[in-house]
């Protein structure tokens, strides 16, 4: 989960930057590139809870924290995707 951290912070603090030409065409792409990552971020809870079963609950522990660390992801990208609406909804009116 750490290196989930490591890559949203990276993607924080790169986010702004990436976006100094302020063209129309590099939001809409940033914003396919998110909606892709949501999309992609579902935890599969009908598998979780057969390991769960198979394992007699231990793996009960991993799936929480799992989705703990999915919440915080798909929490982060929704924030960047709304900033990115921001953006190109401001490019519109320029």
């Amino acid at each position: 989960m750490g290196k989930y951290i490591k890559g949203l912070k990276a993607f924080s603090s790169g986010f702004k930057e990436g976006i100094k030409e302020n063209d129309e065409k590099s939001v809409d792409s940033k914003i396919k590139d998110i909606e892709l990552d949501l999309q992609s971020k579902k935890v599969n809870h009908i598998l979780h809870l057969l390991l769960s079963l198979v394992t007699g609950g231990i793996w009960i522990i991993v799936w929480i924290l799992i989705s703990i660390g999915t919440s915080f992801e798909e929490n982060t990208l929704k924030r960047k995707l709304n900033e990115l609406y921001k953006t190109k909804e401001e490019l519109k009116h320029k």
